[in-house]
């Protein structure tokens, strides 16, 4: 007997030292039909369509009774690890273990909270919870992989997960689609605490400008947010910028499609672009020479207000610009959510208007402004699980004639639980 007690007394002490760690997640699949004026019309899936599937774990250790340490690890997972019916098996967004947001720290509540690795931008939460209904990064919203609201380089493309890239350029079967902030390596961030519902964030990513031919090289990164809350209605503002050193770096090039490699074909391209100009583009922003002396800054000004308990009304006011006056613009967007007892339904307007300068080569205009519109609707079973629907239609190209791949539009019914 005594030397049982003496055995939970031991693990009694070394639970009490240990970190709290939780698991938790969201899983989400859905059946989604895509529509699009290119080879891939009518295309059908199963995929996560409402948000992004992942596991999280998370932990926090009290060190004093103001002071925790905390860390969180992030798995982003599709079937079979990233793989469909027509790719290998690959891990979802290139990556393996530790693919989404990663990052150790500590908070307290008289002076705030330090992250460091990979923690999300602020600008994520701001486009998308701050001036945007519930869509999340998912089918509906202005923040998605399919459509977002700035131009230039970012962090959220397909299958760059935590690095930079290029914005698509336009071919005849792929329109631009635009640049998220999502997340960035190397970053250290601080949020303030909330004082009088007044609250301020910083983030900062080192450059690295040693390597002449660019490989090494890393995009430095500099991020503020200001944020009022109050009862009835919040307010942001985020600026995020990028700059890549004189020496250039291979970290935001993207590959160019065969067709560019070997002279683009003008069939379907809109008739502000021609073929010296694409190949102008594909020079500047593909993998032949690395990207150097480039700046592209992205801000957004967002803010939600609450008419009563179940009527909330979103807006947001974002610009962009770059050092080559490829990215220059800037977008609109305004929405509203309506709950119901069990239902939610939501609504989304995005407009960008893109005003760059076109290429300075040859005076051309490349601007291809581009729409998204969307509604969306769940049905909570619970306060975690709920039977989702969204519809969206996208133009990427409304000032000009259409061309392969300018207009889709996106349909999904499915399931997502949160756990």
């Amino acid at each position: 007997m005594k030397k049982t007690l003496i055995a939970l007394a031991a693990i009694a002490a070394v639970s009490s030292a240990m970190a709290d760690v939780s698991i938790t997640g969201y899983f989400d699949r859905g059946y989604g039909i895509v529509n699009n004026t290119n080879a891939n019309a009518n295309f059908s899936s199963v995929s996560s369509n409402a948000g992004t599937s992942q596991l999280y774990f998370k932990g926090a250790e009290k060190i004093s009774s103001d002071l925790t340490a905390i860390f969180t690890l992030e798995n982003d997972f599709q079937d079979n690890g990233g793989a469909t019916q027509g790719t290998v098996v690959q891990p979802s967004q290139n990556a393996g273990w530790g693919n989404g947001e990663l990052f150790i720290g500590a908070t307290s509540a008289s002076m705030g909270t330090v992250r460091l690795g990979v923690p999300n931008s602020f600008m994520l939460g701001t486009v998308t919870s701050v001036g945007s209904p519930g869509y999340g990064t998912g089918w509906g919203s202005a923040y998605s992989t399919g459509f977002s609201i700035f131009n230039g380089i970012g962090t959220g493309a397909t299958n760059y997960g935590g690095t930079l890239t290029t914005s698509n350029a336009l071919t005849s079967t792929t329109a631009v689609t635009g640049a998220r902030d999502i997340r960035i390596a190397n970053t250290i961030q601080y949020s303030s605490p909330v004082m009088n519902g007044l609250s301020f964030g910083v983030g900062f990513a080192p450059q690295n400008n040693n390597v002449a031919n660019g490989v090494g090289n890393t995009v430095g990164m500099t991020e503020y947010l200001l944020k009022y809350e109050a009862p009835q209605f919040t307010i942001a503002y985020d600026s995020a910028r990028y700059v890549v050193g004189s020496l250039g770096t291979y970290q935001n090039k993207l590959t160019p499609s065969a067709a560019s490699a070997a002279g683009v074909s003008t069939t379907g391209l809109p008739a502000a672009l021609t073929v010296g100009d694409y190949n102008i583009l594909a020079d500047v922003k593909g993998s032949t020479t690395p990207l150097a002396n480039y700046t592209n800054t992205h801000n957004f000004l967002g803010g939600n207000y609450a008419i009563n308990d179940q009527i909330k009304i979103y807006g947001g006011y974002g610009s962009f610009t770059s050092s080559d006056n490829l990215a220059v613009g800037r977008s609109t967007q305004i929405g509203a959510s309506y709950r119901m007892g069990a239902w939610e339904f939501m609504a989304l307007d995005a407009q960008v208007q893109d005003s760059n300068s076109g290429l300075a080569s040859t005076g051309a205009n490349i601007q291809l402004n581009r729409s998204m519109e969307s509604v969306g609707a769940n049905y909570w079973l619970s306060k975690q699980t709920r039977v989702y629907a969204r519809y969206e239609t996208i133009n990427f190209g409304t000032n000009t004639t259409s061309f392969a791949g300018s207009s889709q539009t996106r349909s999904t019914l499915g399931l997502s639980t949160s756990f």
